[in-house]
């Protein structure tokens, strides 16, 4: 049951935070924004909150009721994407992504830390890579559920002496639920924690944790920056996707919301699922881990892949974002398993706060912004997104290669045992 409540909630945590990528062009529309505000708008408004909270809420995790953490975590977030709906301009707008920002913070380092203690070592890269499918089922569902309401309120509504319009709506009935979920959280018993025989639960000093991510910085740098990197290609994708489709092949938002929903609810889904088939294979043949390795080879083959953005015809545009959905969500889950592993339990919540941290300063700052900088000043020209999606890839597929590189070896060779 705790791994299906998790899982809702980081499939509601993303529908919150992704809609925004369906909603951008009539948003734009609305009030007057350029391709880099919006941008702002999706990354670091959102972005800036969720770092800095973060990491205290990644102690607090370590330390303090998690289902009480959860359920205000999921309230907050609930309620600041509903105020998305009720913004006048770009800097409420920024206002409330803030505040998504901020209760989303308290979820992935909690969730990681309970399912951690609910399952043992040997059987706990199932749960984790049926928590890790939230992020594109939640990126898939927003698109799907966008569409449908964009769909059945194609004109404004007037509640009182406020006039809502399309995407206001959308953002107040998709986020909804979360308030019902917020309240089964309270109600939800807190897990025993589990420490193993060798750790000492009085040593979970700043200094302490320091100590274990410098006895391994080269496994924890591949960790992090590889996967940081990574979720740059994979955030600028899910932001830019709708647009891309709607400005260069013509389509309208709700076939684009459909089409790209079903897409990134699949594709994205199975490669993350595809990730521990494929190590266990390896590891099976190799008696070695290979997360780093397969990290470095997805992100080499999205290099070539994004390039074909600006060029592909109407035909192979769907398999194309189909390739690229699935092959960047294949490392996300490795290296969740792989870094909870090599992390004693209480810092366990703090290593993943850092995990987080990096995949979202990196994702959400650079990947949506990058390219709206890049279309409104470099190329100038609207129509040509697909080019900004093209360098994205190129740039930020060197990066987390090479930085899944640098932990490859030390990671084959380190005899990690389950903990």
């Amino acid at each position: 049951m705790i791994t299906g409540l998790l899982l809702l909630a980081f499939i509601l945590s993303f529908i919150d935070r992704q809609i925004l990528n369906l909603l951008a062009e009539p948003i734009k529309h609305d009030l007057g924004l350029t391709d880099l505000q919006i941008g702002f708008v999706q990354g670091p408004a959102f972005v800036t909150t969720y770092i800095l909270i973060s990491f205290p809420l990644g102690r607090l995790s370590d330390t303090f009721n998690r289902t009480n953490l959860l359920a205000m975590g999921i309230g907050f977030w609930t309620l600041a994407t509903m105020a998305c709906g009720m913004v006048r301009d770009v800097t409420h707008l920024a206002i409330a992504r803030a505040g998504v920002g901020v209760g989303g913070a308290a979820l992935t380092p909690a969730a990681w830390s309970m399912l951690a203690d609910n399952f043992p070592p040997e059987k706990r890269a199932a749960p984790v890579s049926i928590f890790l499918t939230g992020p594109y089922l939640g990126a898939g569902l927003a698109m799907l559920f966008g569409a449908q309401v964009l769909s059945a309120f194609a004109e404004p509504i007037q509640v009182g002496d406020m006039t809502l319009q399309p995407w206001q709506i959308c953002f107040i009935l998709v986020s909804a639920p979360g308030l019902l979920l917020a309240a089964i959280f309270v109600l939800l018993r807190e897990p025993t924690r589990i420490l193993t025989s060798d750790e000492n639960p009085e040593q979970r000093s700043f200094r302490d944790f320091l100590a274990v991510v410098r006895s391994r910085w080269r496994i924890y740098a591949g960790l992090w920056l590889g996967s940081g990197f990574l979720a740059v290609m994979l955030y600028g994708l899910q932001a830019a996707t709708a647009t891309y489709l709607i400005r260069v092949h013509g389509w309208d938002i709700s076939d684009a919301g459909t089409r790209y929903g079903v897409i990134a609810l699949i594709f994205g889904s199975l490669g993350v699922l595809s990730g521990p088939f494929i190590q266990r294979m390896l590891l099976r043949r190799t008696g070695k881990d290979h997360s780093l390795t397969i990290g470095m080879v997805c992100a080499g083959v999205l290099i070539p892949a994004g390039l074909l953005l600006p060029v592909i015809g109407e035909a192979g545009v769907l398999p194309l974002i189909a390739l690229l959905s699935y092959t960047v969500t294949i490392p996300f889950a490795l290296m969740t398993t792989t870094l909870q592993r090599i992390t004693p339990n209480v810092f366990r919540g703090r290593a993943a706060a850092v995990f987080v941290v990096a995949t979202n300063v990196f994702g959400l700052g650079f990947g949506p912004p990058f390219i709206g900088f890049l279309t409104d000043t470099v190329f100038a020209d609207t129509a040509l997104i697909g080019n900004s999606m093209a360098v994205l890839f190129v740039v930020f597929g060197t990066a987390s290669a090479t930085c899944y590189a640098i932990g490859v070896r030390p990671l084959i060779r380190a005899d990690l045992h389950a903990s």
